[in-house]
């Protein structure tokens, strides 16, 4: 089933049903016919983030990586969820953060692709967004600059991590969104060179 469907019947389940995550997934079919997305199917990918929200209620990601125990003891995801963009991997020596690995990795987005960022489908309501970021690769002001957007509002402009933060840096920025269409829309676009996001996380705005 094409990935759009998915997403259709989840927000149907959610919105139009009023189901919980927890309820959501006792009914999820165990059939495939899914479309393939990174490690396994986006199926595979929907169930996994049923029972997050069931569990912890917080989805993180980790961005152009593989399923992680970071540091602090928190278990990040795999990267998925993603629209475009290419995994990217350093080997510098990570600063500001204890979580090093969790840095090491992230999806960059080009100035030349459509569609740049990540849609999490979600039950409506209110969430804090945490996107955690390293420049790894670029090493001088003015080489990769972008604007973050959630739910089409901007809640970065012209970021540049170079002049924010330095080369190797670890750094996070949270904003808090409403979500009323089913779907979390996290948009990640270049306005010279590439937008780059090692981590994401979502959770209940409390």
């Amino acid at each position: 089933m094409p990935r759009e469907l998915w997403d259709a019947w989840l927000a149907l389940s959610f919105r139009s049903l009023g189901r919980s995550s927890r309820e959501v997934l006792a009914d999820f079919p165990t059939a495939g016919g899914a479309v393939a997305a990174g490690e396994g199917t986006y199926a595979d990918d929907l169930r996994w983030l049923l029972g997050e929200l069931d569990g912890s209620g917080v989805i993180r990601i980790e961005c152009g990586g593989k399923d992680l125990a970071g540091a602090s003891g928190a278990r990040w995801g795999r990267d998925r969820f993603f629209l475009g963009g290419k995994a990217a991997r350093s080997v510098v020596t990570v600063k500001g953060s204890a979580e090093e690995e969790l840095y090491r990795t992230s999806r960059a987005f080009g100035e030349e692709e459509v569609a740049t960022g990540y849609r999490l489908p979600l039950p409506d309501g209110a969430y804090r967004v945490t996107l955690h970021f390293c420049e790894a690769r670029a090493c001088a002001e003015g080489v990769n600059v972008f604007d973050v957007l959630l739910e089409g509002e901007e809640v970065l402009a012209a970021c540049d991590p170079i002049a924010r933060r330095g080369f190797g840096m670890a750094w996070i920025h949270t904003a808090e969104v409403a979500v009323a269409d089913g779907a979390l829309d996290i948009e990640l676009q270049p306005r010279r060179g590439e937008a780059d996001v090692a981590a994401l996380e979502v959770g209940p705005r409390r």
